[in-house]
């Protein structure tokens, strides 16, 4: 398509010498769906070298999976592009946040353990993009119920 007339302009169409503002009658919509989405792949398929504002990461989440057994939660997190340094773990008795930011990629994630575990009692390991954090089940897990009386 040749848009040296500025007929490209989509809220601009030169007709007979006026410009009208009008969309209508400009594209087939397939051919304007077709163009949006060849633009989003290529954007898409673009490596963080190529940012479109430099000194900007996007910030990703990661890959996350969470097992439980009886006596122990494994987190195994999935962030490549870092090195173990980047890393910021910080853990509560139900939740874990982990936070790692290196030149081109930066993660960020809470992750809700769906149990009690004892923060304290973790040992992390990081190797080839995978992050594996281990912490020991709390053996009191049972949440304590209070009644609430309706007045």
């Amino acid at each position: 398509m040749d848009c040296s007339d500025g007929s490209c302009n989509p809220w601009r169409r030169k007709n007979s010498g006026d410009w009208n503002y009008s969309i209508a009658g400009l594209f087939d919509f397939e051919e304007l769906a077709d163009m949006i989405f060849r633009d989003m792949e290529e954007l898409m398929r673009a490596s963080p070298q190529d940012t479109l504002v430099r000194g900007f990461t996007i910030e990703r989440k990661p890959l996350i999976d969470v097992m439980k057994d009886d006596d122990a939660v494994t987190v195994i997190v999935e962030m490549s592009g870092v090195e173990k340094e980047d890393i910021d773990i910080k853990a509560s008795e139900t939740h874990v946040e982990i936070n790692a930011e290196g030149e081109d990629r930066k993660y960020s994630e809470k992750v809700d353990l769906g149990c009690k575990i004892i923060p304290d009692s973790h040992k992390a390991r990081y190797n080839n993009g995978v992050l594996e954090i281990v912490f020991k089940r709390n053996e009191d897990e049972e949440e304590e119920m209070k009644k609430v009386n309706v007045e």
